[in-house]
């Protein structure tokens, strides 16, 4: 579950991480990856995310210590981390919006979510996402962002989450919010690249642009639960709630569009 890594270090949650030479990641390994020339820098649209709400701070994430040039951050599987993601079921969709306007093309989907930190049983995770999805009902295709606190863990990270597979980052998002009192936010855009069609996770403002899904993955693409969004039921106070805030669809143009009144929950 490793590659050769060109430096190492302990984070200060004493996760370990392997600075791995971007062209021989693992992701590279995929049957339909084998050819992949990895894309630099993408050709996007959108050239600035929303802002942080007024009643919000942003959150951050990074490393401490940094990567050699051309090296790429990746948290050292464990034994134990193989144990409890093959114990859990796939993400669900719990509550979701279809857009019906299906003559507007869309290129991409974003918005706003905060962010909370909570506790969560060794048998179980949480998450709180975005995702788009496309194809006919057998071949459903989707890439999704956001955070989500881990089997056994506390704290929120930055995931991603493709055709059923999931690919954790692992960036611990601070600060978190707190159950009616501040807010934080964390910004989420994914967009295609209109000259390869590589799909481009971009986050927070200014820009991050974490990575991408190569096109090649999307071939039809033209008991007791554990606690949710704050931890707590929702009522009449946003401070007191995860909410997603400003969410639109990416146009052709990189404009934004806003969800059409022909949008179903």
């Amino acid at each position: 579950m490793t590659k050769p890594s060109v430096k190492t270090f302990t984070s200060k949650e004493g996760d370990m991480i392997d600075c791995v030479e971007i062209n021989k990641q693992l992701t590279l390994d995929h049957r339909l990856l084998k050819n992949q020339k990895v894309q630099m820098e993408p050709n996007l649209h959108v050239t600035s995310l929303h802002k942080t709400s007024p009643n919000a701070k942003s959150v951050r994430f990074g490393l401490r210590e940094l990567c050699p040039i051309g090296g790429l951050p990746i948290c050292r599987v464990i034994k134990e981390d193989l144990v409890s993601v093959t114990s859990l079921p796939k993400i669900p969709s719990v509550v979701s919006l279809i857009d019906n306007m299906v003559q507007n093309i869309k290129y991409g989907g974003g918005g706003c979510v905060t962010v909370y930190n909570m506790t969560v049983a060794h048998d179980q995770m949480t998450a709180y996402n975005k995702w788009n999805e496309f194809g006919p009902p057998k071949h459903i295709s989707m890439i999704a962002a956001g955070w989500m606190v881990s089997t056994g863990d506390t704290l929120s990270q930055l995931f991603t989450y493709w055709m059923g597979e999931e690919v954790t980052p692992g960036f611990l998002l601070r600060p978190c919010s707190t159950y009616g009192g501040s807010q934080c936010e964390l910004i989420i855009d994914i967009e295609q690249d209109r000259n390869t069609g590589n799909w481009w996770l971009v986050v927070l403002r200014p820009s991050i642009k974490v990575g991408y899904w190569p096109k090649e993955l999307f071939p039809f693409f033209d008991g007791i639960c554990p606690p949710m969004g704050s931890g707590h039921k929702p009522d009449d106070t946003f401070k007191r709630a995860a909410i997603f805030r400003r969410l639109h669809w990416v146009q052709w143009d990189g404009k934004f569009l806003s969800p059409s009144d022909n949008t179903t929950e």
